[in-house]
């Protein structure tokens, strides 16, 4: 393969690099000296010219650069006019001089559209050097990007593609074929680049629908037609593995092991050598980016970046990228970040100017997601000063007890915060008590102990302004409420349900209130509001025994009180479920007692065998 050749070229400081290797077809001559020009198709054939820099090489002539570009010598005073530098010296090998290129009668050469950071080229036979916008790239030339640098390349006149970070890129000839029409041949031997074919207007719709692009990935081939619009991604994660993602556009074929799919709009792959090509969904662009489109951040602030990463289901996110560009398509690349899942990213703080960045989700599998929507951002020298202070309120909405002029609730109060910000946003809130931080109050479990409370909410803007609440006047009442239990009369050991008592129960476990009428437990649970809070339970023939009790006794029938005389009883209730033995017919019942503020108190009795 030709890259073997090109590569021994390579200096001897190298770059961590991916690969890129394009073959493309030849083009045909422009009519040769002698044949009948008329002006409208002079004229036609001047509109098509571009003007770009050609990296002059031994042996360059005015006469040969313009019969290699243009397929004709017959051009060369238009070249010379536009370097008048050289009227009176040579040309110079390793000198940029600006020469008229015809871009489809040419789709070998490669035109620098963007570039940002540290690219450089290899004008065969030349050295490396710096490689800047409009400079033209012929056949066995090579394009390398250093970390956080980028390149677009447009090919002939259609293809795009963007160079990414870290990335080496050659340029070969094949064959003498004279057609515009053969399609461009793209291998990537490491790393991935974005590929973009514009869809054919109608005066070139039949040469367009024969061109596209093909890309090899190893052992892997992706064929993209020309036909019509078409956007993707393509690259290599390792010597086995190939991974192709279509954003938009018509069908690709891939092939891999002997096998070929049609992956859709939408739908990429990931393929192992060896192993047929199996197609998956792409993973959604990420949403809600802030700072949001067009936010201004002051020079000197770091910059921090969120998205929310929503995977459908049965999708797998286990990577991210983020991207900080110059453009709004990313191919003016400024930095590059690879994480994990995180949704967050903080950057240092940056020059004034303009940027766009960009979210990529990445499966499990390793294959790219739909990037999200670039946002754009701008650096300021500083932000508009704002000293209107922020908004807020402060209010209860747990359930509360009247107690003089203030409330009662429990150890857990939930708080109805309202902290808001017309312009510079919310930046941060919390709530003060008077001995400090509310939070810093709280015992492990989250609780705050009994006691009285004077309560603030304080918010601070993005600006930095500061308001306070009306103080919230409250008392905790953390005491949860007792639950008792005991042995009913006369019923130590386990016995059966009393004959008058149909038991329409599985459990066989009735309830009382009274001690005389007898209910079976079924799938609803026993409910008491009001007092008195008393519950009588029978085990149906097995004992009932607290969860969490060492005593070997184990009574076949109970009695369930529970009261709270500091803010008093709210609820009573009772539920059967699954003992948590986990074994088929092991059950118990839940006992739950709350008062008034929502504190609670529970025990668990497990059904036995006595």
């Amino acid at each position: 393969m030709p890259f073997e050749k090109a590569a021994s070229r390579r200096p001897a400081r190298t770059l961590a690099a991916s690969c890129i290797l394009l073959l493309a077809g030849s083009a045909p001559a422009l009519r040769a000296q002698g044949d009948v020009v008329e002006a409208a198709d002079v004229e036609r054939e001047t509109r098509r010219m571009q003007v770009v820099n050609h990296f002059i090489r031994p042996g360059d002539t005015f006469s040969t650069i313009t019969s290699k570009l243009l397929g004709s010598a017959r051009e060369w005073r238009r070249n010379q006019e536009l370097n008048p530098d050289y009227l009176e010296r040579q040309l110079q090998p390793g000198e940029r001089m600006l020469v008229l290129i015809d871009p489809r009668r040419h789709p070998t050469a490669a035109r620098v559209e963007q570039s940002s950071g540290n690219v450089e080229a290899q004008p065969a036979p030349l050295d490396w050097r710096g490689l800047v916008r409009l400079d033209l790239l012929l056949e066995d030339d090579a394009t390398r990007t250093g970390p956080d640098s980028s390149a677009q390349l447009v090919v002939g006149d259609g293809a795009e593609i963007t160079i990414s970070p870290e990335s080496l890129v050659f340029l070969r000839r094949l064959g003498d074929r004279l057609t515009v029409q053969e399609a461009s041949e793209i291998e990537i031997v490491e790393g991935q680049a974005d590929l973009r074919v514009e869809a054919p207007t109608a005066t070139s719709a039949s040469a367009a629908a024969a061109a596209g692009v093909d890309v090899v990935l190893g052992t892997a081939r992706l064929q993209v037609t020309g036909a019509g619009g078409s956007k993707l991604r393509a690259g290599r994660i390792d010597e086995s593995r190939a991974k192709t993602s279509v954003y938009e556009g018509p069908a690709a074929e891939f092939s891999s092991s002997g096998e070929s799919i049609d992956l859709a709009a939408g739908t990429g792959v990931v393929a192992a050598a060896g192993e047929p090509p199996v197609p998956e969904k792409l993973l959604p662009p990420p949403t809600d980016l802030r700072p949001e489109d067009g936010a201004e951040v002051a020079e000197g602030s770091p910059v921090e970046l969120s998205w929310t990463a929503a995977p459908e289901p049965g999708q797998s996110h286990a990577g991210t990228v983020v991207e900080l560009c110059r453009d709004p398509g990313c191919a003016q690349l400024l930095q590059r970040f690879v994480q994990g899942t995180e949704t967050t990213r903080t950057l240092a703080p940056l020059p004034r100017d303009d940027y766009w960045w960009r979210v990529t989700l990445i499966s499990a599998s390793g294959l790219d997601g739909y990037p999200s929507e670039p946002t754009s951002l701008r650096v300021v020298e500083s932000l508009p000063v704002e000293t209107d202070p922020p908004r807020a309120a402060l209010a209860l909405r747990d359930r509360t007890v009247p107690y003089g002029d203030r409330e009662v609730v429990g150890g857990a109060p939930d708080f109805e915060v309202t902290a808001e910000d017309d312009d510079s946003g919310v930046g941060s809130w919390r709530l003060i008590a008077a001995d400090g931080p509310l939070d810093e109050l709280r015992d492990p479990a989250g609780l705050l102990p009994s006691g009285e409370y004077e309560v603030w909410l304080e918010v601070t803007d993005v600006a930095g302004n500061v308001a306070r609440s009306e103080p919230l006047r409250f008392v905790v009442e953390g005491s949860a409420p007792r639950l008792e239990i005991s042995a009913l009369e006369g019923a130590a050991t386990a016995e059966a349900a009393p004959a008058d008592s149909p038991d329409q129960s599985a459990s066989g476990v009735l309830w009382s209130l009274d001690g005389i009428s007898w209910r079976p437990f079924g799938d609803e649970e026993v409910l008491l509001l009001s007092a008195p809070f008393e519950l009588q339970l029978r085990g149906g023939g097995r004992c009932l025994r607290r969860a969490d009790a060492d005593s070997p006794r184990c009574p076949g029938a109970l009695r369930i009180t529970a009261d709270d005389p500091e803010i008093g009883l709210r609820s009573l209730r009772a539920r059967l479920e699954g003992a948590a033995s986990g074994a088929p017919g092991d059950e118990a019942i839940v006992v739950v007692a709350a008062d008034r503020v929502g504190n609670q108190s529970s025990e668990r009795l497990e059904l036995a065998r006595p």
